[in-house]
């Protein structure tokens, strides 16, 4: 009897082993998976970062040239309607001197 006995623990401690081993793969086989997933995710969020990155540093880029040039744009406008407000002045006070005074 003793012999069954010893011979059922050790069946059973055999098992047990057994099944603490598949357990252990299961979670390495888990763990790997969530680390490789991680990975990937990390990946893309990497290049969405890089791709983000471009797109706004051409997005300033192209935004400033356009002020640059609205700017230049303006101080130009700025310039002829000075120049014609001259102009027109200069015009008008000659005007104003060639009327005989009335007096």
């Amino acid at each position: 009897m003793d012999a069954k006995f010893a011979h059922a623990l050790d069946n059973e401690n055999s098992s047990r082993r057994e099944a603490e081993s598949k357990f252990l793969r299961q979670i390495e086989d888990k763990i790997s998976l969530v680390r490789s997933e991680m990975a990937r995710e990390n990946r893309n969020r990497q290049e969405a970062i890089e791709n983000l990155t471009e797109c706004l540093e051409s997005d300033i880029q192209k935004i400033s040239e356009e002020i640059k040039g609205q700017s230049e744009n303006r101080q130009e406008n700025d310039q002829n309607i000075l120049k014609k407000l001259t102009d027109d002045l200069v015009k008008s006070s000659s005007s104003i001197q060639q009327v005989p005074t009335l007096i």
